[in-house]
């Protein structure tokens, strides 16, 4: 794999830009590529990951030269987005799926994310030509990982995980998920991210600038352990913490992750892997709590139990839309109620067995029995 310096002269090549602004966003780069040389890459994963960072320091550039050659960008305000946060694996899609039938809601989709420029704009943000090219890319995908596509649905034109947007500052859990750097994940629970969630928030702008809506809401497991940058950067931040069961959280992120890191590492540990993503999540949820115990006031963030809202995820959305004082419409609740009955989308099954990946359960809910204890009414127990 190329060098951070050699793939940022590359991107420079490529697009005629030089300024990659913060400075730490290189610096994290090369510290990541020298952790993915270690987890020992396949050739199928050196070859994707290379051209991976290639285009996230191509789109890294041209964000920054659009904020620097047009003001209004700059001035574009992202009033109190609503983040999703808990453990992988709780129901969140389908949450973000439902927030995004209200078309005041402002959803970021997956084709305007990894295809940002030009800037996408109301008049064509569901016939966008980008739209279709997203999804042939993505049908190698669906084809070589049937089972991802399953149990985590993705389509151009449906609502993804805003992880990629902070790819482009090199601080994701994407490069967890997809090689198993342990090192790398260890070293980015150390660190500040306020300056990845400034490139998210320049990121919103470009979104939003012509095709607004309000509020944002975005999701993605990782934000979970950053409230306290998330909060920097986004002062009137709100949120939504899913709860579930560690034990069945697990087994399932461990399905649908170990299967992507066996795709890209040439030797997985099955085992190993399965502890390193229990030591993963023990921290986000530990890093929350004490995140959010500092904060004056609760107000800001709503716990939602899984078995509530899949039992009924209608009256779920009623309850978070009273909590945000707005009002969730009949025919928003109907429309919502319709997508949930006939989703268009098959979803797989998945792991309930931590002994599958040579977990016990017992000593999962052990390692996370604080956070047990703290939402127990809220959980499967």
């Amino acid at each position: 794999m190329r060098s951070a310096r050699e793939l940022a002269a590359h991107a420079t090549s490529e697009t005629g830009l030089t300024d990659f602004g913060d400075p730490e966003a290189l610096e994290t780069l090369a510290v990541l590529i020298d952790e993915l040389q270690r987890v020992g890459l396949s050739d199928f994963g050196r070859q994707r990951l290379e051209g991976f960072l290639f285009d996230k320091l191509c789109v890294r550039l041209r964000l920054l030269d659009m904020h620097r050659r047009h003001s209004d960008l700059a001035a574009q305000q992202i009033s109190a987005p609503i983040f999703i946060v808990g453990l992988p694996r709780v129901g969140s899609t389908l949450l973000h799926h439902l927030f995004a039938i209200d078309h005041q809601n402002r959803v970021p989709l997956r084709w305007e994310m990894m295809q940002p420029f030009p800037p996408p704009e109301t008049t064509t943000y569901t016939t966008d030509p980008r739209i279709a090219l997203e999804d042939q890319a993505l049908a190698p995908l669906a084809q070589n990982s049937p089972e991802a596509f399953a149990m985590h649905p993705m389509g151009a034109a449906f609502p993804e995980e805003c992880m990629h947007i902070l790819t482009g500052h090199f601080m994701s859990s994407v490069f967890m998920a997809l090689t198993g750097c342990r090192n790398f994940d260890e070293k980015m629970r150390t660190w500040d991210l306020s300056g990845a969630y400034e490139f998210h928030r320049r990121y919103l702008q470009l979104l939003q600038w012509k095709c607004p809506g309000a509020p944002w809401v975005l999701k993605t497991p990782m934000h979970t352990g950053h409230l306290s940058a998330i909060t920097n950067v986004y002062p009137d931040a709100r949120f939504i913490w899913l709860h579930r069961d560690p034990a069945e959280v697990i087994s399932s992120w461990c399905q649908l992750t170990i299967g992507m890191q066996q795709r890209h590492v040439e030797t997985v540990d099955l085992a190993g892997a399965a502890a390193d993503k229990v030591d993963e999540w023990h921290w986000h949820v530990t890093a929350g709590q004490q995140a959010r115990d500092a904060w004056p006031s609760q107000d800001r963030i709503l716990d939602v139990g899984f078995t509530d809202f899949i039992a009924d995820p209608v009256a779920t959305m009623n309850q978070i839309y009273g909590w945000s004082a707005r009002t969730l419409s009949d025919d928003l609740a109907a429309s919502m109620q319709d997508y949930v009955d006939h989703p268009p989308y098959q979803r797989g099954g998945y792991a309930k067995d931590p002994s599958r990946f040579g977990l016990d359960a017992a000593a999962v809910n052990e390692r996370f029995a604080q956070y047990r204890i703290r939402y127990s009414d809220l959980l499967d127990t």
